[in-house]
């Protein structure tokens, strides 16, 4: 979870990644909730996302990886899944900060207020205090 967490925290938080996961999740829960009667290449292309982040976890990598190929497959399969959750619970689909809390939150086991927060703990966490 920390290398997540770390990924994460570099995402600028108008990451167009986090538009994509967040549609391809309310189409996902759409399809899910109705089935689809129509698609289109745009939809192809989210339906894509979903299903090369969940088989990514699922299946792992066909070799070996660099370390922040594994820290973005990882944080990826992480937004997805939230993402779904939050689409399946009929609340609102989590920003760039939300899920910045959510996984300091299993990380350290405790919750925070902001990212900032987030940030000081990571920093005290990588100093070894």
């Amino acid at each position: 979870m920390t290398s997540v967490l770390v990924h994460l925290l570099r995402l600028p938080t108008d990451d167009p990644a986090l538009a994509h996961f967040a549609a391809a999740a309310v189409l996902r829960h759409q399809e899910l909730r109705g089935g689809a009667c129509w698609s289109n290449e745009e939809m192809d292309e989210q339906r894509a996302l979903v299903l090369r982040a969940s088989a990514s976890h699922e299946h792992g990598p066909a070799g070996p990886e660099a370390p922040g190929a594994v820290s973005e497959r990882l944080a990826n399969r992480f937004i997805c899944g939230q993402m779904l959750d939050a689409a399946q619970k009929q609340e609102p689909i989590p920003d760039r900060d939300a899920l910045v809390m959510k996984a300091a939150e299993f990380l350290f086991c405790q919750s925070f207020s902001c990212v900032r927060e987030v940030e000081m703990a990571m920093a005290r966490e990588m100093a070894g205090i």
